[in-house]
């Protein structure tokens, strides 16, 4: 161990054993809401784990309570709503505004703020309103036709020769790939070539593990960051993915008049005069495309992964399919992808908030101090079972006439006025694709995934081996 590492070490544990001592010692004022019999250090492991989800769901099931909290080594209370009508209602208080944890998302971003970390107030609204207009109905239209023109794309050059060669495909590998290609082109105007959209992903691939992961779960690692190895990869990947929206943003400047759009979301945010600099706009468009991309693809993976598991219900989603004059309107199509998102929320581990104020819990005792740092996890909300029968059943059925509970029980784009802004192109594409492909080919399991969670919940190892569904 040279003399960095050595120094590293000993500064993040004298780090850690002081938020420890804090956590352990200080006094809370609890509001009367369980505190799970769960180690501290057990907890961490947990939600550290790339099975987090899974994790937290059999500990927040030992709670029938609609919000349990633990103690962890920080500097705020800490509790996890697992009642979706509770998380609605907190989602859309005025008294409350991300905690401080979304700010190491900034490392993504090189260390520029972007309309996702940023705190409730006139920024936010600034940034949010700019682009909104990008995600009209007609401009959906637009960008839903760019999508499929990926997705045959990708059908002619590696679906079918994998179909006739009866090889099975890595799902996720290739739907990654789709997805960003189509949001460069719908939202960028921008023709991402293959060899960038691998630099892309595995650059920040590199940042979400530090910066969504190792530095949320270990703040502390952030005051040694120049001392860890993986970390300076972290940040130069970070500088590389900046430069790729700078060159998308030169190239949207550079086009002819009346070549450019003038609402796709490049547009808005180049003509927005109300942005600092260019830096700041490349931070804006660097996280709309890792917001965009692998939300949807790993919804689409997914979702194709439990119609293969289920063949009749694979079998019966087609011929409805075929039947419709919209198919990415079909409701049997609405209800399976719905269902999906319910089993596997993409976000699995959902919205952070602080509260700025007592929040009492309707129907309970309970009441959520000012300053508590409430955790709204959608695997434990969608599968609430106080709210959802059989939560862990795949029952697309369920939502031909869903109970009101189960209705507010299900926001897989969060809500309140820090939903996501791009939940139009994420809903357009995911349909379209899964669409065109259920109507076109039969899916089996080759190699069943593995919920794998680094800040999305990703069906890891998903081999589908396809064919050509009979007329």
């Amino acid at each position: 161990m040279d003399w960095t590492s050595a120094a590293a070490a000993v500064a993040g544990a004298s780090v850690a054993a002081a938020l420890s001592y804090y956590a352990l010692f200080r006094p809370v004022r609890d509001g009367g809401v369980p505190l799970l019999g769960v180690s501290t250090f057990r907890f961490l492991c947990s939600i550290a784990n790339p099975k987090a989800p899974e994790l937290l769901l059999a500990i927040g099931r030992s709670c029938a309570a609609p919000v349990f909290r633990v103690r962890l080594p920080d500097l705020a209370f800490n509790y996890f709503v697992q009642d979706g009508r509770l998380a609605r209602a907190l989602l859309a208080e005025g008294a409350t505004d991300k905690t401080p944890a979304y700010r190491m998302f900034d490392g993504t971003t090189a260390g520029t703020r972007s309309m996702f970390t940023k705190m409730n107030g006139a920024a936010h609204k600034f940034a949010r309103k700019g682009v909104v207009p990008a995600f009209r109905p007609e401009h959906l239209h637009r960008m839903r036709s760019v999508c499929l023109a990926h997705l045959a794309a990708w059908t002619a050059a590696e679906l079918e020769p994998a179909v006739a060669a009866g090889q099975p495909v890595d799902i996720c590998h290739h739907m990654l790939k789709v997805t960003v290609g189509a949001i460069a082109e719908a939202a960028f105007e921008y023709a991402m070539s293959d060899a960038e959209v691998v630099s892309f992903l595995h650059d920040l691939e590199l940042c979400l593990d530090e910066y969504a992961q190792k530095q949320i779960m270990l703040p502390w690692r952030k005051l040694i960051a120049w001392a860890l190895p993986s970390a300076r990869a972290a940040h130069a990947a970070a500088h590389r993915n900046m430069a790729m929206m700078e060159k998308i943003l030169e190239h949207y400047r550079a086009l002819p008049p009346g070549a450019a759009g003038k609402e796709t979301v490049v547009a808005l945010i180049a003509n927005n005069l109300g942005y600092k600099d260019d830096r700041e706009r490349c931070a804006e468009l660097l996280i709309m495309m890792i917001a965009g991309h692998d939300t949807t693809s790993f919804s689409v993976c997914w979702a194709l992964c439990d119609l293969a598991a289920h063949p009749e219900r694979a079998a019966a989603l087609r011929t409805a399919l075929r039947a419709s004059s919209e198919p990415h309107a079909c409701p049997e199509l609405l209800a399976a992808v719905k269902e999906s998102m319910r089993l596997h929320p993409v976000a699995a581990l959902g919205s952070m908030r602080r509260l700025l104020r007592d929040f009492p819990v309707a129907g309970t005792p309970y009441v959520l101090p000012a300053g508590a740092h409430v955790t709204m996890p959608f695997h434990l909300i969608f599968r609430f079972t106080g709210r959802v029968e059989q939560p862990d059943e795949y029952l697309p059925e369920r939502w031909a006439k869903p109970s009101l509970e189960l209705v507010e029980s299900f926001f897989p784009f969060a809500a309140g006025t820090r939903n996501c802004v791009g939940q139009g192109l994420a809903s357009t594409e995911l349909h379209a694709i899964v669409a065109k492909l259920a109507a076109d080919y039969d899916f089996s399991l080759a190699k069943a995934p593995e919920p794998y969670y680094a800040l999305t919940n990703k069906p890891l190892g998903a081999l589908l081996l396809a064919r050509r569904a009979s007329e």
